[in-house]
């Protein structure tokens, strides 16, 4: 029996649709359980609404409706009462913390490291990891059902469909450098 690992998204790996689309894509085929909380949900739609005045509130609620519908009992909202015992270098993202512990989770995905440090997450059995080492770990793990999971997400890719290259370029220039080298010398499956 396969361990399926538990992993919390925060909101700078939801924010890019590329980076979140591929980690969904291959929790869909399995390979991760992914977990989020409405307050995660309302951090990276304030930042997106930033960068991107040409959408809307409702669009971004649209998206958040659907990865909860997709990924039913995600969303998870039950942990306030665990923040007040974490300490991490940036108050704000105790929440983080406070879900992963809630829900069991082997991994926060994020782009801040330095804010989860290894010290306070060891002490819940907890890694911090970019999403870029996470999908390559998944990929070590889980080859064929994360090149599945892939490829199903390029088809899904209708205004504008994309070139296998021109994926693969999207998800490099998004961070996603050494899964999109692994891509690169598997592109015939993708």
């Amino acid at each position: 029996m396969i361990f399926v690992k538990k992993a919390v998204l925060d909101a700078c790996v939801i924010f890019p649709a590329s980076i979140r689309d591929t980690l969904l894509s291959i929790a869909s085929e399995g390979c991760f359980i992914p977990h989020w909380s409405q307050m995660i949900h309302n951090e990276w739609q304030r930042n997106l609404l930033k960068s991107r005045p040409d959408l809307t509130q409702d669009i971004l609620n649209k998206t958040s409706e659907i990865m909860d519908k997709c990924f039913h009992g995600s969303c998870f909202n039950d942990f306030h009462h665990v923040i007040e015992q974490i300490k991490l270098p940036d108050a704000n993202d105790c929440h983080v913390l406070a879900l992963a512990i809630t829900v069991g989770a082997n991994f926060i995905i994020t782009n801040n490291l330095k804010d989860f440090p290894k010290k306070e997450l060891s002490r819940y059995n907890i890694m911090a990891l970019t999403p870029d080492n996470f999908l390559v770990s998944l990929y070590e793990q889980f080859d064929m059902m994360v090149i599945e999971g892939v490829g199903k997400q390029r088809a899904r890719l209708k205004n504008p469909s994309k070139t296998q290259d021109e994926f693969i370029n999207t998800l490099r220039n998004a961070g996603l450098v050494k899964f999109s080298n692994i891509l690169e010398s598997v592109k015939r499956e993708i």
